[in-house]
């Protein structure tokens, strides 16, 4: 590493060095030279705790946690006590004379009760093995920073004295110990200053006395620490020079807060190992935002380079390791990193790969899509394997005459379904009905099992230009995954080929669908979701996942096919050209923690533990936060994003979090109902426009950290919708609701009904009495007809709606609010539109009592 050119916060301290404006060069120790492998100092006290709880130290009446609040009184209590009777304002104090006002919580033991091994305390001044296991947990804890150490070499080179400076209860030989380690900068030392042996800190007179023992001007010598108060505030005023160091920037630090749980001691020691801590990726994390080459950026570049190294840095570097490890336990020399995201994670294996020299790995891109292969494993035209590709993908949404188009097959070969060719193929019993239809049809039969013979040809000749697949044995894919859609597909064709190639999936995380494949032998392996736990983290990373695939596809197309060659046949890139370079951007920061952090681990300073818990579940509480909680800046960034889905014949993109009609109404929802409309691509960031508490409550809610019905509210409101079609009035509802205000005493619902037989001529809304002051405050009607594949938009009771996408819309001038008796409110929406078979309903209102 170059400290020279890689943190920005360095840089104007090699001026002033190669400048002659310095004498001597003071570095604070912690957080400065060492950094300790936790987000906040106080967590080693956190596992401190729990180390003397399992050995037995601690009285039953303190849990671990306690500890944490009790070390640190003691320290207070400490510093007061022996100020008093020094008679002075403040004091220093040593790590022992801390430990010898923690005696009332450790178990007093007789001296043949330690000769037998149990731990404990004979009297109030033995605190020697206390101390030394807190000097051992901090050595353990403690990364030296290589940027500060290269300072330091780089002064010493020069002939700048170097002293360490520190506000601390350690003592000379407990620093030692902290600091006697591999590449350590001991040999580049002039003196280190500690406040516990001078009796003074740096703001009481500690840089003075340095000033009188170096024999030098204050301004002729410049500190370096990251607190601002004791490092560079007390520096200044003691008249020398002082650059802050901090540790994490403010933006940073707002991030870490949610991620970490900070009042709850017990959800932060869940993400704490007993021998790592938080192993070292909050400190890693933060130091890029301090990089030149992030310095380099323009402003709004920098968000997307520091969202890449920050987020999905930690993220994507972790399971890039654990690729590798997993590869050297399988005994697997390449993989195939799967679809458009495949190249950002070959990228990222190829960067590693110089950490790994034990385990070569070579990173080999696989276009594939689960709607090209799932359409090529159609080996026998057969009703369950057609009715399984209808359902391939939620954001397919087929229609019988995209359906066919898909399988290119001729929807006048089955007339009884020509007048249906709009109709979308949700309705389990019709997907059923259809699938049979073409299945028993033995022309259709044959031309579906002729085109998946041609694309499973030139599926197999592509293949082939990557490997061998006579000798290939095992086939490693790498993926974001969830389903293992294409896994499963794959490895159909393979065996319907006559290849004994085992497909072995490596992928960020797993759905329970991966659960019943095990039994016939194929592993999807998750890295930080697995097969569907933890659950609550899943669904809420499954919901919010968007950026995260977005980002890995900047700038490249969709599959479209394969040539008679073997050649991949990609469309054109649909997304905008500046959200393509702010991915990109993503990427490159990526890249940068990858290849920052692998330096860490290459020195050993760095070690990840994949079967630890608290790493994994300290990497989930990364992307939780980030699709759970975003910040507004993301919000802002990312809301606007598209993302693109491909169907049987069309593309299609959804805007993330920038649809009006939700920014408006997402305050009036239950946080339930934000995820149940399938509408929404990105709830949170919806909630996250409104309020901060609001997104809270939606991430609750879909985590189930706080139970459902803790929303709701006393008010109910019973909502009937009644379906009729031209031949006659519905006496039955189709539907029956039971709704529940939010704090905003707003009723919110989202349904769809549909009525294909019987096209629908209108609605009726019946409202429960009573109700007394009854206002709807919006009415959407989202129409679909048998004639038409274009939505119609009814909009009612809503005022200067202007929105893109609206194809028709209808304006409801009559007033909103209604004042009810005792008999039910009805809302008839009459429809002169023809042949609507299908409608999907909003309706926001609410009630007021007289």
């Amino acid at each position: 590493m170059n400290g020279k050119s890689q943190d920005s916060r360095l840089v104007t301290v090699y001026d002033k060095i190669d400048a002659g404006t310095i004498d001597v060069l003071s570095i604070d120790i912690f957080d400065t030279l060492l950094w300790r492998k936790v987000v906040l100092p106080v967590d080693v006290f956190l596992i401190l705790g729990k180390r003397l709880k399992t050995e037995g130290w601690l009285i039953d009446a303190l849990p671990a946690e306690g500890f944490v609040e009790l070390r640190y009184m003691a320290e207070q209590l400490t510093r007061t006590k022996k100020a008093q009777a020094l008679e002075i304002t403040a004091a220093e104090v040593t790590l022992q004379e801390i430990y010898w006002n923690l005696s009332g919580i450790f178990n007093i033991i007789t001296a043949e009760e330690m000769i037998q091994g149990k731990k404990g305390i004979i009297n109030e001044s033995d605190t020697d093995e206390l101390a030394s296991m807190e000097v051992a947990l901090e050595r353990q804890l403690t990364v030296y920073d290589h940027h500060i150490v290269e300072l330091a070499h780089y002064a010493w080179k020069k002939k700048i004295p170097v002293i360490l400076v520190s506000n601390t209860y350690f003592n000379q030989e407990q620093i030692n110990t902290l600091l006697d380690r591999p590449n350590s900068i001991l040999p580049y030392l002039q003196k280190i200053y500690l406040s516990c042996e001078y009796g003074y800190g740096k703001a009481n007179g500690l840089f003075s006395k340095i000033f009188q023992e170096l024999k030098i001007s204050p301004k002729r010598l410049l500190h370096i620490g990251d607190n601002f108060k004791s490092d560079v505030l007390a520096a200044q005023q003691s008249g020398a020079q002082a650059v802050n160091y901090q540790k994490y920037s403010q933006e940073f630090s707002l991030i870490l807060n949610h991620e970490w749980a900070s009042n709850n001691l017990h959800l932060r020691s869940l993400s704490l190992d007993n021998n790592d801590g938080d192993y070292s990726l909050s400190s890693l994390r933060a130091k890029l935002y301090f990089s030149t080459a992030l310095q380099k950026l323009k402003k709004k570049d920098q968000f997307f380079w520091k969202y890449g190294a920050s987020v999905f840095g930690p993220v994507i570097t972790g399971m890039t390791h654990w690729i590798y490890e997993r590869c050297k336990t399988l005994g697997v020399s390449q993989v195939f990193c799967l679809m458009r995201e495949g190249r950002l994670y070959a990228d990222i294996i190829k960067t590693c790969a110089c950490y790994h020299p034990d385990h070569p790995l070579e990173a080999k891109e696989l276009w594939l899509t689960r709607h090209y292969i799932k359409s090529a494993c159609l080996f026998y035209g057969s009703h369950e394997e057609l009715t399984a590709l209808m359902i391939i993908h939620r954001a397919s949404r087929f229609t019988i005459d995209s359906f066919c188009a898909y399988l290119n097959i001729d929807l006048d070969l089955v007339p009884e379904y020509s007048k249906y060719r709009h109709v979308l193929l949700e309705k389990i019993e019709f997907r059923e009905e259809f699938a049979k239809a073409l299945s028993v049809n033995e022309t259709i039969r044959a031309q579906i099992v002729k085109n998946s013979n041609i694309k499973r040809a030139k599926l197999m000749k592509y293949l082939s230009t990557l490997v061998d697949l006579s000798t290939l044995s095992e086939m490693v894919l790498i993926d974001t995954g969830w389903h293992g859609t294409i896994q499963g597909a794959l490895q159909a064709i393979f065996q319907h080929a006559g290849y004994s190639i085992k497909v072995h999936g490596l992928y960020l995380g797993t759905t329970f669908q991966g659960i019943p494949p095990l039994l016939n032998g194929q592993i999807r392996e998750g890295f930080l979701l697995k097969l569907g736990y933890p659950c609550d983290e899943m669904r809420l990373i499954g919901r919010g996942h968007y950026v995260l695939e977005q980002i890995g596809t900047s700038n490249l197309g969709i599959l479209e096919g394969y040539d008679n060659n073997g050649n991949v046949v990609i469309g054109d890139v649909i997304t905008p050209e500046s959200q393509n370079r702010a991915g990109l951007l993503v990427q490159e920061g990526i890249k940068a923690f990858a290849d920052y952090s692998g330096k860490y681990i290459q020195s050993g300073d760095v070690k990840l533990d994949f079967q630890s818990e608290a790493l994994m579940n300290q990497l989930r509480q990364i992307l939780v936060r980030a699709t759970g909680f975003p910040t507004p800046e993301e919000v802002e960034n990312f809301g606007n994003w598209q993302f693109d889905h491909v169907t049987a014949k069309d593309n299609i993109l959804h805007i993330l979090a920038e649809d009006k009609y939700y920014q408006e109404y997402i305050k009036h929802m239950l946080p339930e109902n934000a995820f149940k409309d399938r509408e929404i691509t990105w709830a949170t960031a919806y909630a996250a426009k409104q309020s901060e508490a609001l997104t809270l409550m939606a991430k609750s809610s879909l985590l189930e950290t706080i139970p459902k019905k803790c929303f709701l509210s006393e008010d109910v409101l019973l909502l009937k919708v009644f379906l009729d079609t031209k031949s006659k009035l519905s006496t039955k509802p189709a539907e029956c609701y039971e709704l529940h205000s939010n704090a905003n005493r707003c009723f919110y619902t989202y349904t769809i009904l549909s009525s294909i037989e019987r096209p629908i001529t209108q609605i009726r809304l019946e409202f429960e009495a009573p109700l007394s002051l009854f206002r709807v405050k919006s009415l959407r009607i989202k129409a679909n007809t048998l004639t038409d594949s274009k939505l119609i938009h009814l909009i009612f009771f809503e005022s200067d709606t202007k929105e893109r996408g609206i194809i028709s819309s209808i304006k409801q001038t009559t007033p909103s609010t209604f004042k009810c008796t005792n008999q039910p409110l009805t809302l008839t929406v009459p429809f002169n539109i023809p042949n609507i078979y299908r409608i999907q309903i909003h309706l926001c209102c609410e009630k007021f009592k007289i």
